[in-house]
């Protein structure tokens, strides 16, 4: 309907009170049709970009990614899924004879430090423990979860390496720190516990929680079997079990059943 053919244009023969307030009503439902309008026009918009968005997270390049870097996205997913994903954060750059741990760095000292390259005292350190660790845990059958808290074990250790390295630098945990200057210009120290010591307690509980951890999980999975192993010595003593006429394939379940 068009606005000629309003109520104020009609010849009806009403008060002209009436006739505007019926206008105002008729012009009210009209914006009110528009904005309805409007409204289904702004859910559709928000509807095609939500379809878009889906569309882009179920692609192969959700993340917009170059050429370039979806191949280092593919090198990074690589280096997660291995002990090597340890390398790329852990180890130090060898820095020779600037190395704060060089006195007692035995390929300096025989001109075998490969300078701008991972220390190899370090990496061929984390090597060991790795196979170590994947030999007393099983980490190839091991969850995600046991998986992170030996990569923690391994960093932790490596730190407590360097730590040690540093107490040994120092002869003693304690040392002289200073705390001012007295009048007559002459320095004022105070003994206390070094930062490499502060350094060592604290990483050494963080790695030793991490293996109770560990040690936790394996205990938790052994009591298990056992409580498995249990419940099918019953139900194999149970003096109705030979009766059955056909027995389970999996006596586990029928044992679940049988509780339930």
């Amino acid at each position: 309907m068009s606005n000629n053919t309003s109520p104020s244009n009609m010849k009806t023969g009403l008060p002209q009170s009436f006739l505007n307030n019926a206008e105002d009503l008729y012009n009210e439902e009209l914006d009110e049709e528009d904005e309805n309008k409007e409204s289904d026009s702004a859910i559709a918009s928000y509807k095609g970009r939500r379809e878009k968005l889906e569309k882009a997270l179920r692609s192969s390049n959700p993340w917009g990614r170059s050429a370039l870097g979806i191949e280092a996205e593919h090198a990074a997913a690589t280096l997660a899924s291995t002990k090597h994903g340890l390398y790329a954060s852990v180890p130090i750059l060898c820095k020779g004879k600037s190395c704060p741990y060089a006195f007692q760095c035995e390929l300096i000292k025989y001109d075998l430090a490969p300078i701008g390259e991972r220390c190899p005292i370090e990496t061929a350190e984390m090597t060991k423990q790795f196979f170590g660790y994947s030999e007393e845990f099983n980490i190839d059958n091991a969850s995600q979860t046991d998986r992170t808290l030996i990569s923690e074990i391994i960093s932790m250790n490596i730190l407590l390496n360097r730590c040690q390295a540093l107490l040994a630098k120092d002869a003693t945990p304690v040392v002289d720190i200073a705390i001012g200057v007295s009048e007559d210009g002459d320095e004022i120290v105070q003994p206390s516990v070094s930062k490499a010591w502060e350094a060592f307690n604290s990483i050494s509980k963080r790695r030793n929680e991490n293996l109770q951890l560990m040690m936790a999980t394996r205990k938790d999975n052994k009591d298990a079997t056992v409580i498995a192993k249990e419940n099918v010595i019953d139900i194999i003593a149970d003096d109705n079990f030979e009766k059955v006429a056909s027995k389970p394939d999996n006596v586990i379940d029928s044992f679940e059943e049988k509780k339930g």
